[in-house]
């Protein structure tokens, strides 16, 4: 099987943390870049985000849990997002994939590429959660239209893999369950 190996940005998170690698094919990996933690910096405008972000990048793991579970349950992506990779990896919290999938989907279904990406790993692995290769090629498919090069790349490289698993049938079924995404998203968010 084939592994590659995503580092937590350096940008962002210092000491221990600078050298965590987590590989893709039994775990998830660690896709929270420095790009997407400085655009959400900069956009942040809801209370509690930027202290939770302070309390995570100084270690203070329930902190940001305190501070990111209410704007998560109010269906805030950004909080929802890094719950999910807060579960994934075992930061604060006990790790457990099924939680983390669920936070990474919530964050998912309103275009959260990190999410995404995140969430079809999961799926594809079946490490923790119920394998689904063809929902799994669905959140990797969104997740390949990422404007972050990084995340595109990486989804891309594992739908490639990902085919290569499934049927013509699947992967059909996937590319439809694609389509009917995007086109709740143009009723949510009509332009």
């Amino acid at each position: 099987a084939r592994h590659l190996e995503m580092e937590l940005s350096r940008s962002t998170v210092t000491g221990a943390e600078q050298q965590r690698h987590r590989p893709v094919g039994r775990r998830l990996p660690a896709l929270v870049t420095g790009a997407v933690l400085t655009l959400v910096l900069a956009s942040s405008a809801r209370a509690g985000w930027d202290e939770g972000l302070s309390a995570y990048k100084g270690g203070d793991f329930l902190g940001a849990i305190l501070n990111w579970l209410p704007l998560a349950r109010n269906g805030d992506a950004r909080a929802q997002e890094m719950l999910g990779f807060m579960y994934d990896l075992g930061e604060g919290v006990p790790e457990n994939d099924w939680v983390a999938s669920t936070w990474y989907k919530a964050a998912a279904e309103q275009g959260a590429t990190d999410a995404q990406l995140n969430l079809g790993v999961l799926l594809a692995d079946g490490d923790g959660v119920r394998r689904d290769e063809v929902e799994a090629y669905k959140w990797l498919e969104l997740a390949s239209r990422a404007k972050e090069e990084e995340v595109r790349r990486i989804a891309l490289d594992l739908l490639v893999t990902l085919s290569g698993r499934m049927t013509e049938t699947q992967i059909g079924v996937a590319r439809k369950l694609v389509r009917e995404w995007e086109q709740r998203q143009l009723v949510r968010n009509p332009r």
